[in-house]
């Protein structure tokens, strides 16, 4: 646990299904280093069920830092075509 630098009460979001052992370990270090476990459905685009804090944010945004993040290969080429999409055509 001593390879990811979290003090207690940082952000995680879990963004996976929590069976496989990916979700799991998620599970298992938020709850052995005291952080704040963010679940989202484990979906294509996951960023889109964050809560934003207000309707003037823009896609990715999230009020608190998030210090970790895991996604399957699917859910990161979503955001990432997500990204480069609004940087582009200012979407």
């Amino acid at each position: 646990m001593r390879f990811f630098p979290f003090a207690e009460r940082d952000t995680v979001l879990l963004s996976l299904p929590v069976a496989p052992i990916g979700g799991k370990m998620m599970v298992v270090r938020s709850m052995v280093r005291g952080l704040k476990l963010v679940c989202v459905e484990p979906k294509s685009d996951p960023l889109a069920s964050l809560q934003l804090p207000d309707g003037d944010a823009t896609y990715g945004e999230y009020q608190e830092e998030i210090k970790l993040a895991s996604f399957t290969p699917m859910q990161m080429s979503t955001i990432l075509d997500i990204l480069i999409l609004s940087k582009n055509f200012g979407r």
